[in-house]
């Protein structure tokens, strides 16, 4: 098969950071390219190129368009029309030179809304917006957003999603069955980290973690109303956060955490946007990783962090539910409640380090379900299930 993943947003070179979605298509790209089959990317980009990302041929296209009427209508409808209109063309491009047989489009922001449908085709829901990021957008913004993602949904031969918690939110409001298929997971290669980071800055510290993209959605703005009890309750550690920054309405999310840390705010700690082989040994040598997400997709955040580390405080009703079994392989706390963030991370602190090893060798165990052999072959197979349906629809029409 030639297997195109259609996608929002990607890197722009080769060895750039990839976190969330574009990490996820890399990932699963990587894996169907290891099983015999031809990949490749489409994206959008700053300017018209075909790459290379590690291996796997990527076409970026920039997407032209004019400012006109509301800010609101050019970049959630204009924006999004003018992409797609980029991205149909590209696959008549990519089709003359190696023809494709299934396209998987990433639905983020009404990425798919145009699709041309001459391709058997999936959608998957990495995003739906009203639900997940509802914190970064007006009502008129999310009007034009979940317009568009709904719209994408009509047009695919399929559609997917790696959690229960959104799959069941987006088939209810779109009205067709979503499949779950879980999001692959490779374990992380130990052999290839880069301990810099950590010796620099870290070696020497007790330390409790937040990685990923720091933002409301994903329970920033939980940690700041607690940040300085945390902090205060326990002097010997400090309080590390890793990923890009979100800046909502004017508020750099990392100078608010600072601002909420007061006098504390020297023991919290930016490390940036990192590399996994830079990230993984700060995720083992930490007390703890804290991801309270408001709303969440089955995040790869939360498998890495109980490969490495194995102690993991998530968040009920957020999709964590999903992969953490409560006080068993992880800790679950209610959604935005920083007493019960407080009340988790003090579990934590009190367990025994008997306790802390069950619990971390639980975690481990847990996600051999969801390891890339076992994800990845439910994905393929489900593949060729889509193309067998479309052979049928197409005869039978």
């Amino acid at each position: 098969m030639h297997i195109v993943y259609v996608t929002g947003m990607f890197a722009d070179q080769d060895g750039d950071v990839l976190t969330g979605m574009p990490n996820y298509i890399y990932k699963i790209a990587k894996y169907m390219k290891s099983k015999g089959h031809n990949t490749s990317i489409l994206t959008t980009g700053k300017k018209n190129k075909q790459w290379n990302y590690d291996g796997i041929r990527v076409y970026s296209v920039r997407v032209p368009y004019k400012k006109i009427l509301s800010s609101e209508f050019n970049t959630y409808l204009l924006y999004p029309i003018m992409r797609e209109f980029m991205f149909n063309h590209m696959l008549e491009m990519i089709d003359k030179n190696y023809p494709i047989t299934l396209v998987q489009y990433a639905g983020w922001y009404g990425v798919g809304m145009l699709y041309g449908k001459k391709f058997p085709s999936i959608l998957r829901i990495s995003t739906y917006t009203k639900v997940q990021l509802y914190s970064k957008h007006t009502a008129k913004e999310l009007a034009y957003i979940t317009f568009t993602e709904r719209m994408a949904a009509k047009r695919f031969d399929a559609v997917i999603s790696p959690s229960h918690t959104l799959g069941d939110r987006f088939s209810n409001d779109v009205k067709r069955k979503v499949m779950v298929m879980p999001t692959p997971f490779y374990y992380p290669n130990s052999d290839d980290e880069d301990n810099c980071i950590f010796n620099e800055v870290l070696q020497s510290k007790k330390y409790f973690l937040f990685f990923g993209r720091v933002s409301p959605d994903k329970g920033i703005e939980t940690i700041a109303r607690c940040l300085e009890k945390i902090l205060l309750k326990y002097p010997d550690y400090y309080f590390c956060f890793a990923g890009e920054i979100a800046v909502i309405n004017g508020i750099n999310m990392m100078s608010l955490l600072k601002k909420s840390a007061r006098k504390e705010k020297s023991r919290v700690i930016y490390l940036g946007e990192l590399h996994h082989r830079q990230l993984n040994p700060i995720i083992r040598n930490a007390e703890c990783i804290l991801l309270p997400s408001l709303m969440d997709n089955f995040p790869n955040t939360a498998l890495e962090a109980m490969w490495l580390n194995g102690i993991v405080i998530g968040t009920k009703g957020a999709s964590f539910e999903e992969i953490i079994e409560d006080k068993v392989s992880g800790l679950l706390m209610e959604i935005d409640d920083s007493q019960d963030l407080m009340k988790k991370l003090a579990d934590v602190m009190g367990m025994s380090d008997r306790r802390k090893m069950q619990m971390r060798e639980n975690a481990k165990k847990s996600l051999q379900k969801y390891e890339a052999k076992t994800a990845g072959r439910k994905l393929e197979k489900y593949y060729k299930y889509v193309l067998e349906k479309r052979t049928r629809k197409t005869l039978k029409g």
